[in-house]
């Protein structure tokens, strides 16, 4: 699948999370603006659950698809600097794939 831009590539991303929690009946929030080092807020059992969302449309050499758990440029970090994300930016983190499946990850998992 071909994107125009990273930030279109990012639309779909955050739209597929967002089916996904609002098809299991959870609410789903998102934040004002850029800044946040998360896409979503989710509403499960009373608790705000906070989902950064990720891509990963191209395939490695071994024929996997590898997300970027990092911030690149855009937000709070900065023109041209990566910042790695960890439970200080997002309680989970849901990645789609090109094949279209959707991924979700606990943060706390994942570092």
């Amino acid at each position: 699948m071909e994107f125009i831009n990273t930030r279109r590539q990012g639309d779909v991303g955050v739209a597929a999370a967002t089916l996904y929690y609002a098809m299991k009946g959870f609410p789903v929030m998102m934040p004002l603006g850029e800044g946040q080092r998360y896409d979503l807020i989710v509403e499960a059992a009373a608790t705000l659950i906070r989902v950064q969302c990720k891509t990963a449309f191209h395939k490695t050499e071994h024929g996997t698809y590898k997300a970027e758990l990092r911030t690149r440029g855009g937000n709070q970090s900065g023109a041209g600097k990566r910042t790695l994300l960890s439970r200080d930016d997002a309680d989970h983190v849901s990645v789609l794939d090109g094949d279209g499946n959707l991924w979700m990850f606990d943060m706390a998992e994942l570092e």
